[in-house]
C-alpha cells in the first residue's frame, strides 16, 4: 500500500509543481490579512483615545504623569472603577469586555516614584485590547512615553534645583552667615554638584493582560499570526476540492477505479502533496509572523510541529470531504465558502471566541479551527510543550480522521 500511496503522491506532485502560481496565491491572502490588520489594527480610532491609569503608586512623580494625561486632549482617562481608584484587576476586566475601539492600560508600579529617586530605573507598563484600533493605540503609547520623560525630566529639574538650595542653606548655616557675597557662583556650583548624578531612566514594558484564570489575552500580533495561519491552512480547501472534482468530471478516476488500487489508498495519494503544499504554507506564514512582528514560536519546535501537522490534517480531510458532498464545481464553491468562513467566525479567528455567547463558546469545542487557535496561542503565549498542547492536537487528527473517513465513504469516483 505504501508504494501505491508513493507513486499516486510523487506523480501529483510533479502536477503541482507545474502550477508556478499555487503557493504564492496560498500565501498572499492570508499573510495579506496578518500584515495589514496586525500593523494597521481594526476601525477608525475616536477622536480621543481612551486610557485606564492604574496608578499603584503613592508618590509624587506618577501622580504628576498621570494629571499630565488627564490634561492632554488626546486621551480620555479613566483612573477610577465601581467608585474606588482604578485596579490591575479592574483595568484587566475592562479589557476583557471591550466590545470595540482601542484601549490603552498605563500601570505605574508601587514603587515607581521611590525607584526615581534613588536614581533606579522605573518601568511603566502597558495593556492594550487584543486587535483593536493597532495604529491608535502604537501612537497612544508613544505619546504617554514622551509626557512621561518630559514630566520625569520636570520633576528631576525640580528635585535639582530644591537640593541644590538646601545645600546653600546648609553651607550658609554652618559658615554662620545669612548669605554669601558671591551667591550666584555659590548656586551655580551647587546645581552642578546635583546635576553629576545620573538621571533616572524609564523603562516601558508591553504585557499581556490577564483574564482571570492564569491565561493570557493575546496581543493583535499574538492573535492575528496563528489566526491567519490557520485561516491560510484551510483554504487549501477549495483548492483540494476543486482539483478532485475536476479531475472526476474529467473521467480520471473512473479510469484509475479499474486499477487494482483500493479508493482510500488513491485519495490518501492525491491529497498526500496538498499536505506537503500546506504545511510549507504554515511554515512560511508563521516565519512572516515570526519576523516581521516578533511573535514568539514558543520553546519546542516538536510542540509547533505537531500543531501544524494536526492542523493540516484536518484541512486535507476537509477538503476531501467537501469534494464528496458537492455535486458539481459551481455549487463546491459557495459551499465551501459558507463552510470556511463559518468555522473561522466560530472558531475565534476573527472575533474572540470568549466574546461570544456561551452556547458558542461551548460549540468550539466541535471546531478544527478553535482547537488550532488555542493550541497556537498556548505556544505563542505561554511556550508550551507537547504535554500542554497534546490534547488540542489529538482533536485535529481525530477531526481528521474522521472527515476523511466520511469523504472516502461518500466520494464518487465517476
Amino acid at each position: 500500500m505504501f508504494n501505491q500511496v508513493y507513486a499516486i503522491a510523487v506523480k501529483e506532485i510533479k502536477v503541482a509543481l507545474r502550477d508556478h502560481g499555487l503557493l504564492p496565491l496560498l500565501l498572499l491572502m492570508p499573510a495579506m490579512f496578518m500584515l495589514i490588520l496586525s500593523m494597521g489594527g481594526g476601525a477608525a480610532a475616536p477622536r480621543r483615545m481612551e486610557i485606564a491609569a492604574v496608578n499603584e503608586d503613592q508618590g509624587e512623580v506618577a501622580a504628576r504623569i498621570v494629571q499630565r494625561i488627564r490634561q492632554d486632549t488626546a486621551f480620555s482617562l479613566r483612573d477610577a472603577a465601581n467608585g474606588a481608584p482604578m485596579s490591575r484587576l479592574a483595568a484587566e476586566e475592562q479589557l476583557k469586555n471591550r466590545e470595540s475601539g482601542p484601549l490603552l492600560v498605563v500601570e505605574f508600579p508601587a514603587d515607581f516614584s521611590q525607584r526615581l529617586s534613588s536614581q533606579t530605573p522605573a518601568s511603566i507598563a502597558f495593556a492594550e485590547a487584543p486587535t483593536d484600533g493597532a495604529a491608535a493605540i502604537h501612537a497612544g503609547e508613544e505619546r504617554v512615553k514622551m509626557l512621561a520623560a518630559s514630566e520625569v525630566s520636570s520633576w528631576q529639574s525640580l528635585r535639582v534645583g530644591q537640593n541644590a538650595l538646601d545645600t546653600l542653606a546648609a553651607q550658609a548655616a554652618a559658615a554662620g552667615q545669612k548669605d554669601f557675597a558671591n551667591v550666584n557662583q555659590e548656586f551655580a556650583r551647587a546645581i552642578a554638584q546635583e546635576g553629576n548624578a545620573t538621571p533616572p531612566a524609564l523603562v516601558f514594558q508591553q504585557v499581556s493582560a490577564d483574564q482571570g484564570n492564569g491565561s493570557k489575552t493575546p496581543g493583535r500580533a499574538e492573535h492575528n499570526v496563528p489566526a491567519y495561519t490557520i485561516f491560510g491552512i484551510f483554504f487549501i480547501v477549495q483548492v483540494i476540492a476543486t482539483s478532485l472534482l475536476r479531475e472526476r468530471e474529467g473521467g480520471t478516476f473512473q479510469r484509475l477505479h479499474t486499477a487494482p488500487v483500493a479508493r482510500a489508498v488513491l485519495l490518501l495519494g492525491k491529497l498526500l502533496p496538498f499536505y506537503l503544499i500546506n504545511t510549507v504554507q504554515a511554515a512560511i506564514l508563521l516565519g512572516l509572523g515570526h519576523l516581521f512582528f516578533h511573535v514568539s514560536l514558543g520553546t519546542s519546535l516538536s510542540a509547533l510541529l505537531l500543531m501544524t501537522l494536526g492542523t493540516v490534517a484536518a484541512a486535507n480531510a476537509l477538503g476531501l470531504f467537501v469534494a464528496a458532498i458537492a455535486k458539481t464545481q459551481e455549487q463546491m464553491v459557495p459551499m465551501a465558502a459558507v463552510i470556511l468562513l463559518g468555522m473561522a467566525a466560530g472558531g475565534g479567528l476573527f472575533v474572540s471566541v470568549a466574546r461570544m455567547p456561551h452556547f458558542l463558546q461551548a460549540l468550539a469545542w466541535t471546531n478544527p479551527d478553535a482547537m488550532a487557535l488555542r493550541g497556537f496561542e498556548a505556544i505563542v503565549l505561554h511556550g508550551s510543550g507537547v504535554s500542554a498542547i497534546l490534547p488540542y492536537a489529538a482533536i485535529l487528527f481525530a477531526y481528521a480522521l474522521f472527515t476523511y473517513g466520511i469523504g472516502v465513504w461518500k466520494f464518487r469516483m465517476d
